[in-house]
């Protein structure tokens, strides 16, 4: 019952987009969700794997901060215009806020903040303390965040063609479905 409420839920919030934006800026915006999830990862991958000059990887944090900008608005829109807020929030808050927060961009400016400029807020949250904890804390944020943009992203394949996965498919038919099939197809060839 609640996974039918939160799918009732989801398809008025659809259907709630599409009247207001109409039908191509939906389908637009999910393409390019899409898209920027998936580059997203593979800068988060390249990160990992690659070692790459300082400036390289501050371009990498400025085009997936800027992915993140569109991740917020659309997450955004989406819980502006949803009946059930409150429960919409719960259920996507893992897969779509916490993913969507640039955390490379966040630990380069906490990293380069100049703690005499901060004055008051140093003192109230102790922003040396703040920068050792986002410094070691990166890369299990990181790690959080590929998983919940591939579950975003899993997410939104499915939605998007889920007329072609809803399919029965039969890998291994029972003698009975075969011996109907066999009939079926002795029938064709008595008719031609």
């Amino acid at each position: 019952l609640k996974r039918l409420r939160a799918e009732l839920q989801e398809r008025r919030l659809s259907v709630r987009l599409e009247s207001i934006f109409g039908l191509r800026l939906v389908a637009f915006t999910e393409r390019l969700v899409l898209s920027l999830i998936i580059l997203v990862v593979v800068i988060m991958a390249t990160e990992w794997t690659v070692t790459l000059p300082d400036r390289t990887l501050f371009w990498l944090n400025v085009v997936d901060a800027g992915a993140c900008v569109v991740f917020l608005f659309e997450f955004f829109v989406r819980l502006c215009l949803v009946s059930g807020k409150w429960s919409w929030f719960r259920r996507h808050f893992l897969i779509d806020l916490i993913p969507s927060i640039p955390v490379g961009m966040l630990s380069i400016g906490l990293t380069q903040a100049d703690v005499l400029r901060a004055g008051r807020l140093a003192r109230f949250i102790r922003l040396s303390r703040l920068v050792r904890y986002v410094r070691m804390l990166r890369p299990i944020v990181q790690v959080v965040r590929t998983f919940g943009l591939m579950a975003r992203g899993i997410d939104r394949l499915v939605r998007g063609h889920s007329h072609i996965l809803n399919g029965n498919v039969i890998l291994y038919p029972t003698l009975e479905e075969t011996q109907r099939y066999l009939g079926r197809l002795q029938r064709e060839d008595v008719e031609l």
